[in-house]
């Protein structure tokens, strides 16, 4: 499958007339406060009646929201502009803590709303296949027609919201960032470097020099041994609930044993599914991680410490950690002058002059949202108010706001039509702002980087991106795993062992690196992996890759 920025150059195709092809061609002009409207050169015509449908009704959706959001949405603007597009009242049935545990009673009640929010893989076969969800892929062409356009143009966005059985129960969410493609990010103090007289390391060798010189520098310079050379929060792996973008995998890819961004430690390489903890080169950066902890240059905390503890201690004063594991700088470190102490660390070259592998977020996202129930008595309705989230500028408000609130036009972005997020009110941050007002991932929406860079800019992002784009990129993994969707047989064989299989994984880990001894107990630690059945994951989903790359 070729890197995601080959297949989705197709922001262009969700900007479309509905008029008929010899009609005028519109154009897009932006008002004062940022929106676009069209213009048909006087050709204007109502929308059909039986585009909308003839009759208002109403869809009941039980789903999640944000503690920071109103607990009715349809007293947000964005709805209420989407309500009346679409002809359709919203009932909103939303719960702010536990749906995952109230969905599935519910789902198993029989007391059924019209839409599911968001359900699991699992569920959507499940229930689909016992006919509690609708089939949703012959109602696309003619009631969702932006969404049929996507499909057409990136078939294997279409092929990773079929299940198995050949149907679509739910709709698909695609979002990614410019700044969200790659997350298993360190950054390095810049003013210690300069202190201890080293340059930005690019190699495994000189990032181990460079930790050493932070443990016996004293580069704070307050005369105490209290630098951390290297800190991090939680599992060794990014299979950590809570702490996943801390954990220290960041020189994983120098070993070429990147860990996934959806920290499932699978891996895609000549065609087969491999578990990577059970891959020599998982083996030899571990390795190379115990000499690290045995020489104290990893924080000696780090596996058993909390994100808010290590937050704590990115943001002493003054600085007492070199390098750190993090989302962004400004996310990280409070401090406004972050980003003249702190710079991202390129990828570094392997112990025998590798090239690393890095793992880029292919940003498929959910596919089971929106999910119609054999109780809804309209799901054609339900179909076109879900295509109205698949424009560009209905998705990015679903996500971030709307257009003249917190969107505002970006007059120093350079480009015709910008937008840029505004400040958020007197006590409140940009989340609870966000939330406040958007209904962030709550529904189907399609929206690539380069919609983003041509119409949303954030600028707190702009160095993340630079970073990215022209430093990450050039090194990120070439064979990728490709979409696929799971059997109810496949799924269930992989979650028998999957649960202890992560704990384990997990836990051998951090034991190796501490006590800096997994040479000594590999064969049993892989022994274990065996004796857990790590091979049947592994032959589940290869089984499903197989199927959809049509083996």
């Amino acid at each position: 499958m070729k890197r995601i920025y080959a297949i989705l150059l197709i922001a262009a195709l969700l900007v479309f007339s509905l008029v008929s092809c010899s009609s005028p061609e519109p154009t897009n002009q932006p008002t004062d406060d940022g929106k676009e409207v069209t213009e048909n050169n006087g050709t204007d015509e109502a929308e059909p009646e039986d585009a909308l449908g003839s009759e208002r009704v109403t869809i009941h959706i039980f789903g999640s929201r944000s503690s920071n959001s109103p607990e009715d949405w349809s007293t947000m603007e964005l709805v209420q502009k989407w309500s009346e597009a679409v002809n359709v009242d919203f009932e909103w049935e939303l719960v702010a803590t536990g749906y995952d545990e109230k969905r599935s009673l519910k789902l198993a009640s029989g007391d059924w709303p019209d839409v599911f929010m968001q359900v699991t893989d699992e569920e959507l076969i499940r229930y689909g296949s016992e006919g509690v969800f609708t089939p949703v892929q012959d109602l696309i062409p003619e009631h969702a027609p932006k969404l049929a356009a996507i499909y057409n143009e990136n078939p294997e966005i279409e092929a990773y919201n079929t299940t198995p059985d050949g149907n679509m129960y739910g709709f698909p969410f695609y979002s990614i960032g410019p700044w969200g493609g790659i997350n298993r990010l360190q950054v390095i103090n810049t003013t210690w470097l300069e202190k201890v007289g080293k340059e930005m390391p690019t190699t495994l060798e000189e990032y181990k020099d460079v930790l050493i010189a932070f443990r016996d520098g004293d580069p704070n310079g307050n005369g105490e041994k209290d630098e951390v050379p290297m800190s991090f929060a939680g599992a060794l792996s990014g299979y950590h609930p809570g702490g996943w973008a801390f954990a220290p995998d960041f020189t994983s890819a120098s070993f070429q044993c990147p860990i996934p961004y959806a920290n499932d430690h699978m891996d895609f390489r000549d065609g087969k599914v491999t578990f990577i903890p059970a891959t020599e080169e998982y083996r030899n950066w571990v390795r190379w991680m115990g000499e690290l902890y045995a020489e104290g240059l990893l924080d000696q905390q780090g596996f058993t410490q909390g994100t808010d503890q290590y937050a704590a201690k990115l943001n002493t004063d003054p600085y007492t950690v070199g390098v750190g594991c993090v989302w962004d700088i400004g996310d990280s470190f409070h401090a406004e002058d972050a980003y003249d102490h702190y710079d991202f660390i390129p990828p570094l070259k392997g112990l025998n002059g590798e090239d690393p592998i890095v793992q880029y977020n292919q940003g498929y996202g959910g596919r089971g949202k929106w999910v119609i129930t054999n109780a809804c008595e309209n799901p054609e309705a339900v179909v076109r108010a879900v295509d109205y989230c698949f424009e560009r500028d209905n998705g990015l408000e679903f996500l971030e706001g709307p257009i003249g609130d917190r969107l505002v036009p970006c007059t120093t972005c350079g480009q015709e039509g910008a937008l840029m997020v505004g400040p958020a009110p007197e006590g409140m941050d940009n989340t609870t702002y966000r939330d406040s007002v958007a209904m962030f991932a709550a529904t189907p929406v399609f929206i690539t980087p380069e919609m983003y860079n041509e119409r949303l800019h954030l600028h707190y992002t702009d160095h993340k991106v630079e970073y990215i784009n022209e430093i990450m990129m050039p090194f990120t993994d070439p064979d990728p795993m490709p979409p696929f969707f799971m059997s109810a047989e496949e799924t269930q064989t992989k979650s028998e062992v999957w649960t202890d299989l992560c704990e384990y994984v997990n836990r051998r880990g951090a034991e190796f690196v501490m006590n800096n001894n997994v040479d000594e107990e590999w064969d049993d630690y892989i022994a274990e992996l065996e004796q857990i059945g790590y091979m049947k994951a592994v032959e589940a989903q290869q089984a499903a890759v197989d199927r959809s790359m049509g083996k």
